[in-house]
C-alpha cells in the first residue's frame, strides 16, 4: 500500500490555501476546526468564527468540538473563559493515560495563543514525550509564536532538538 501525503501536511507547512483546497470539506468538528485555523491564519477571522459557530459536538468525548469552542472564545477576545477550559483540558490530559501527542500539541497551541506560556510549555513537552515529534511544527507554527519568543520558555525548543539528535 502506497502512503501519500495527507491534507494536514499543508497545515503543518502553513500552506493555508492548499489546505482549504485539498482538505476535507465536511461538517465534523475536526474538519471545521482545521478549516477555521486556516482561515484565521490567512486573516479571515469572520470566516473562522462562522465555521466554529457551526461546530456541533458529536458526543461528549469530541475533543475537536471543545477545540472549536476554545478557539472561538480566543478569537472573540474572551481569553479568561478560554483559559479556564484549556486548564481543565490540560489537567485532564495529564491525568489520563493517553498517548496521543498531537492532541496535547493542540492544547499547547491554544494555551500559547491565550498567553498561558508556562502551561503551553508543559503541554508542548508532554506532546513531544507522547510522540508528536514534528520538529518543523514546533519551530515554525505561528500559534506557538508567543511561546517560542518567550525567554522563560524558549529552552523547550532547544531541548526538543537536542533530544531528537540523541535518538
Amino acid at each position: 500500500v502506497e502512503i501519500g501525503m495527507t491534507p494536514n501536511v499543508f497545515l503543518h507547512q502553513q500552506q493555508w490555501r492548499d489546505y482549504l483546497t485539498y482538505g476535507p470539506p465536511g461538517d465534523a468538528p475536526i474538519e471545521r476546526y482545521y478549516r477555521a485555523v486556516a482561515h484565521w491564519q490567512m486573516g479571515n477571522q469572520t470566516r473562522a468564527l462562522q465555521l466554529i459557530d457551526g461546530c456541533q459536538s458529536r458526543g461528549r468525548a469530541d475533543v475537536f468540538a471543545e477545540y472549536c469552542q476554545i478557539l472561538g472564545l480566543l478569537l472573540r477576545g474572551e481569553t479568561r473563559q478560554a483559559v479556564i477550559l484549556l486548564n481543565a483540558m490540560a489537567i485532564e490530559r495529564q491525568g489520563e493515560d493517553l498517548m496521543d501527542g498531537e492532541m496535547d500539541y493542540k492544547v499547547a497551541q491554544l494555551l500559547s495563543v491565550a498567553g498561558e506560556l508556562s502551561l503551553a510549555n508543559d503541554a508542548a513537552a508532554l506532546a513531544w514525550q507522547r510522540g508528536f515529534r514534528c520538529q518543523p511544527c514546533y519551530a515554525t507554527d505561528p500559534l506557538f509564536s508567543n511561546l517560542r519568543n518567550d525567554p522563560d520558555n524558549a529552552t523547550l525548543f532547544s531541548q526538543i532538538y537536542l533530544s531528537d539528535n540523541e535518538e
